[in-house]
């Protein structure tokens, strides 16, 4: 269960980059990360070692939202545009809902591609990414990132495994091959009145991403200084998590709940609209599609269980019907535009 907290902690992981570390220091780290995960559900993390800067990463994010719109469009996900083939990877529109209020693109681990996705029917869930084939840097400098948030994320799972008694590897299988995601997300500027900007906690405040908790494992979030989330404490109050320096955010999905019998914490968190745009940057480190996720054992209670498994694929089917980004039951502008032909790669 969450706590009132004010602030969110800071983990430093400096140990995770010494070759000689004491399985004594590994121990302590992983005590820090589970009182975090069971008492707050959020953390910054620093010393992480994923090694593109904010800078650079969000240039990289810059200069694809600034492509023209239609260019973007021809990396849009079919629900979009019903011309185009990928189904998950790929671009979302900006949608007309005062909540959810953001355009983003996202990609996949270079290895998808496999039959494993296409298991989960119209959507396959790994499918090849699409890239603007004018844009070589913006793929590399994606995979780059991609792969050190995969390799921050399998740390992290290792301190878990550490802190509940299990082998420091126990996660490893689990996670090959990874169902991440990386998502680039653009909030683009609202008209924000001086009582909608001041804090405060109630749900009337203008947003561009509603309350939600994530659906997965592991968050791992970088964001730029403008600002605007917010977590929920156990009073209901919401804390701004303001930006600090080459830090990542880091929170905690539904499953991960599930995973650890109700032992973690998800946390509600949101983002309060703002006068300036906003550039996210969210990677949700996910396990392979068929992983059972079902408690685990040093987190049962005299032996119980209270949560009943789930493969990760059929979870993620099951929430994707209330993202705005897959819902494909209404007609959308895009899907009868005549756009002009930009050439595109897939990977």
């Amino acid at each position: 269960m969450s706590t009132a907290f004010e602030s969110l902690p800071i983990i430093d992981l400096a140990p995770l980059q010494d070759p000689q570390v004491s399985p004594e220091t590994l121990k302590k780290l992983a005590a820090t990360v589970r009182h975090t995960f069971e008492t707050v559900g959020f953390a910054y993390l620093v010393n992480h070692n994923v090694n593109l800067n904010h800078e650079e990463l969000f240039d990289t994010a810059r200069e694809f939202f600034a492509l023209p719109h239609e260019e973007k469009l021809h990396l849009a996900k079919k629900t979009f545009v019903s011309s185009n083939n990928n189904t998950y990877r790929g671009y979302f529109p900006v949608q007309k809902n005062d909540t959810s209020y953001k355009e983003g693109f996202e990609v996949g681990s270079s290895e998808s591609g496999d039959s494993l996705g296409e298991a989960f029917g119209k959507f396959n869930l790994q499918e090849h990414n699409v890239w603007p084939e004018h844009q070589p840097e913006f793929q590399k400098k994606t995979e780059e990132y991609f792969d050190g948030c995969t390799r921050l994320g399998n740390q992290l799972m290792s301190m878990v495994a550490i802190s509940f008694g299990l082998e420091e590897d126990y996660f490893e299988p689990l996670f090959n091959p990874t169902a991440s995601t990386l998502r680039y997300l653009h909030y683009p500027a609202r008209s924000v009145k001086a009582e909608d900007s001041a804090t405060n906690d109630d749900d009337d405040a203008l947003l561009s991403c509603s309350k939600h908790t994530d659906s997965g494992i592991v968050t791992l979030l970088c964001q730029d200084t403008v600002g605007g989330l917010e977590v929920q404490n156990s009073l209901g109050k919401w804390i701004p998590a303001p930006y600090v320096p080459e830090s990542f955010v880091v929170n905690l999905g539904d499953l991960m709940t599930r995973w650890t019998n109700g032992k973690f914490v998800a946390t509600m968190h949101r983002v309060r609209a703002t006068n300036q745009d906003r550039l996210s940057i969210p990677f949700f480190f996910e396990p392979r599609l068929d992983c059972l996720i079902t408690p685990l054992q040093p987190c049962l209670e005299n032996g119980v269980s209270y949560y009943s498994p789930v493969r990760y694929g059929e979870h993620v089917l099951g929430k994707m019907a209330t993202w705005v980004e897959y819902q494909d039951d209404r007609e959308t502008e895009t899907n009868h535009t005549q756009i002009t032909a930009y050439p595109i790669s897939v990977a």
